[in-house]
C-alpha cells in the first residue's frame, strides 16, 4: 500500500471538501425539503467541476477507490465516503460534516421528479421510456394512436408548431379514450412552438413549360382553360396547354397550330384527335413556352390567335451559392430570386420574421438557414436589412425555401420563449395536456413566466419541460435547473437540432455529455431528442451510426423520436436497444453482468 499516495490524496479531497462547504447544507435543513437538497447538490458539482481534479482521480483509481467521476447524485456523499476510508488507512481522524443527501436519498429523489414521464417512486431502477411525435392525421385518425401506445409509445408529443386547436384536443381526446381502454397511462406532451426566427414568404412565379421532344413524336392536349391549368408531361399522362374555349371551337382534325417558342424556334402542334374540347396534337420536336407564347391558326384566309394561359404558380427558387451575397430583410412581403435589372444584377433577398433578430446582430457574425444547410457571414448591417455573403453551401448550391429556420449564433437575441400566440394556444389545451415544453427556453425568467400562466388557471401541478436550444440557454443551464427545480414537476430536453447549429456540430457530442452530467447533478429528468433513428423512421433502415446514437441515449430517462411512416417498428427496435443497454449501463455507469458474446 503506497501511504504517501493515500496521505496526497487525502490532502487534496479535504481542500475540495472546504471549497464545497461553501454551499453545503445547515443542520436544520429538512431531509424532505428535495428541492433545497438537489440545488445544493447543483451547487457543489459546479464548485467541483470548477477544479481540475484529473490527477487526484488518477490516484484515487490507483487506490481502488472512486475516481468521483460518476458521483453527480451525490457530490459531497462520495467525497466523504472516499475520506472515511483513507482517514482508516493511515489511522488519521476525520471529522464528517453532516450531509443528509446520501446514495440512497439522491436516487429516491430522481426516482420520485421521474414520474412526469409515468415513473413510479417506488423503481429503484428506473428505465428509458420514448416519447414519438404525433403526424397531423393523428387528429382523424384514432388507430394511429392506438398502434403507438400499445406498442411501448410511454409519451406522445403534440408540436403546436402546426395544426390548430381543435386538431390537438381531438388527438389529447383520443390518447385520454386510449389509456382507458388498454388500462395504459400514456402522458400528452404538449410543445409551445416558441419564437422560432423563419423566412417568410417567397414571391409566386409562373414558370417556362417544357413540352414535346427532340427524339420522338409526343402528344400535347389543348384543353379549356377554365377546366385545366398549362404543365409539362408527368409520368405516362401528356403535357397539356390551357387554352381560350372559342379557339377551340375552331379547331378540327388535320389542323396545323404554330407558334415560336420562348428560343424564337418556330414549332408546330398537328390535330389528331378532337372530343368535346378536348384536342389531341402532335410535336415532333421540344419547345419551351409560357404564357407570352401565342398560338396562331389559319383557315380560309382568317387567322385565330391566343396565349397560352393558366400555367401553375409555383414559389421562385432561390438557389445561392459559396461566395454569392444575399440580403436578410425583416420588411418585406416576398423574397425573390436574383435578376438583372438595367444591365446590373439585384442580389437574392429573403425575407426574416424577426425584426429584433436583425437589431441584434453585428457585422462579422454567422447566420444558418434551414438546419445548418447554408452558412452565411453578415458583411454589412442596416436598419431593417442585413447584406450577408454565403461561406458554406453545397457544390451545386442550395435552394432556400419559405418557413426555414434561421439562427444566428453570435447574437444574443433577446425574445421571450413563450409568446402571445403560445400563450392562446395553450389556454386552449391546458386541461387536455400533461407536460408542456417551452422551445428555445433561454433563462429562468421563461419558466418563471410559465408557472406564472399555471398558477393563473390552477393548472400548477402540471409539468414543464425546458428545451435546451441556443447557446444563451447553454451558459444559463444553472439557473434554469434552479427554476424547474423549485417547480418540481420539471424536466429538460436536449433538443439537438438548433442547438447543434449554435454550438456547432462538432461541440454537440461534448455538450450533451455535459447536460447530461449537470442535469443528474439536479436530480433533473432529461429527454434526448432530434434525429434519433431518422432513418429507420423515415425509410425503415437505421444508419449504423444512429443505432450506436441510439444506444447512448439510454443515458437519458426520455427519447424523443419525430415522426414517421415507420414509427411502430422504429419503437421496437428502439426498446430492444434499450433493454440491451440497461444491462450493461445505469446512466453512465457500467454494469459487469455476466457475459456471453464471447468463446471462452
Amino acid at each position: 500500500m503506497d501511504y504517501n499516495l493515500i496521505k496526497e490524496c487525502f490532502s487534496e479531497l479535504k481542500e475540495i471538501k472546504s471549497v464545497l462547504k461553501e454551499c453545503a447544507y445547515s443542520k436544520q435543513d429538512d431531509l424532505n425539503d428535495y428541492p433545497k437538497l438537489s440545488i445544493v447538490n447543483l451547487k457543489q458539482y459546479l464548485k467541483l467541476r470548477s477544479i481540475d481534479i484529473t490527477y487526484l482521480q488518477e490516484k484515487l483509481i490507483k487506490l481502488g477507490l472512486s475516481s468521483i467521476g460518476r458521483s453527480q447524485p451525490h457530490i459531497l456523499y462520495t467525497i466523504n465516503q472516499i475520506l472515511i476510508i483513507l482517514s482508516k488507512l493511515q489511522n488519521e481522524e476525520y471529522n464528517e460534516i453532516d450531509n443528509p443527501l446520501d446514495y440512497d436519498l439522491a436516487y429516491k429523489i430522481m426516482n420520485k421528479r421521474l414520474k412526469i414521464f409515468g415513473f413510479t417512486a417506488e423503481s429503484q431502477y428506473a428505465k428509458t421510456k420514448i416519447m414519438v411525435t404525433l403526424p397531423s392525421e393523428a387528429a382523424f385518425d384514432s388507430k394511429l394512436i392506438e398502434e403507438l401506445a400499445t406498442n411501448g409509445a410511454d409519451i406522445l408529443r403534440i408540436n403546436s408548431a402546426h395544426d390548430d386547436t381543435q386538431s390537438w384536443r381531438n388527438m389529447a381526446e383520443s390518447i385520454k379514450e386510449i389509456n382507458q381502454k388498454h388500462n395504459l397511462s400514456t402522458k400528452i406532451y404538449y410543445d409551445l412552438a416558441g419564437p422560432k426566427i423563419r423566412t417568410t414568404k417567397i414571391k409566386k412565379i409562373k414558370p417556362p413549360v417544357k413540352i414535346g421532344s427532340r427524339a420522338i413524336i409526343k402528344k400535347i392536349r389543348l384543353i379549356d382553360d377554365t377546366k385545366a391549368q398549362t404543365r409539362e408531361e408527368i409520368n405516362s399522362f401528356d403535357a397539356i396547354i390551357a387554352i381560350n374555349k372559342e379557339f377551340l371551337k375552331k379547331c378540327e382534325i388535320g389542323d396545323k397550330i404554330e407558334f415560336k417558342d420562348l428560343y424564337d424556334r418556330k414549332r408546330v402542334l398537328e390535330i389528331v384527335f378532337i372530343e368535346d374540347f378536348n384536342i389531341v396534337c402532335e410535336i415532333k420536336n421540344s419547345a419551351i413556352i409560357d404564357e407570352s407564347t401565342v398560338l396562331k391558326l389559319s383557315k380560309k384566309n382568317k387567322k385565330y390567335k391566343t396565349n397560352v394561359k393558366n400555367i401553375r404558380e409555383v414559389v421562385e427558387e432561390i438557389r445561392v451559392f459559396n461566395n454569392e451575397h444575399i440580403l436578410l430583410k425583416a420588411d418585406i412581403d416576398e423574397g425573390y430570386a436574383k435578376y438583372i435589372k438595367d444591365g446590373i444584377e439585384q442580389i437574392a433577398t429573403i425575407g426574416c420574421s424577426s425584426i429584433e433578430a436583425i437589431h441584434c446582430v453585428k457585422v462579422g457574425d454567422r447566420v444558418f438557414i434551414d438546419d445548418g444547410k447554408i452558412e452565411l457571414k453578415v458583411v454589412e448591417k442596416k436598419e431593417s436589412e442585413i447584406l450577408c455573403v454565403v461561406v458554406r453551401s453545397k457544390d451545386k448550391g442550395v435552394v432556400i425555401k419559405e418557413e426555414k429556420g434561421i439562427n444566428f449564433p453570435d447574437s444574443d437575441i433577446n425574445l421571450k420563449a413563450i409568446t402571445d400566440e403560445d400563450i392562446e394556444n395553450l389556454l386552449s389545451v391546458i386541461d387536455y395536456v400533461d407536460i408542456i415544453g417551452i422551445s428555445f427556453c433561454q433563462s429562468k425568467e421563461d419558466i418563471e413566466d410559465l408557472i406564472s400562466i399555471l398558477k393563473s388557471k390552477n393548472n400548477i401541478n402540471l409539468s414543464i419541460v425546458a428545451k435546451i436550444e441556443t447557446q444563451k440557454s447553454v451558459k444559463n443551464l444553472p439557473s434554469i435547473l434552479e427554476a424547474l427545480i423549485e417547480h418540481n414537476n420539471s424536466g429538460v430536453m436536449i433538443a439537438r437540432g438548433d442547438l447543434a447549429i449554435e454550438v456547432g456540430f462538432e461541440n454537440l457530442s461534448v455538450l450533451q455529455e455535459e447536460i447530461l452530467n449537470l442535469c443528474e447533478a439536479a436530480h433533473m429528468p432529461v429527454i434526448y431528442a432530434t434525429q434519433v433513428l431518422e432513418n429507420k423512421m423515415k425509410t425503415n433502415l437505421p444508419s449504423r451510426a444512429e443505432i450506436t446514437d441510439a444506444a447512448f441515449a439510454q443515458r437519458a430517462d426520455c427519447i424523443m423520436l419525430n415522426k414517421g411512416a415507420y414509427a411502430v417498428d422504429t419503437i421496437k427496435i428502439l426498446k430492444t436497444i434499450l433493454r440491451q443497454m440497461h444491462k450493461l449501463f445505469k446512466k453512465n455507469r457500467q454494469l459487469l453482468t455476466i457475459e456471453t458474446h464471447w468463446c471462452v
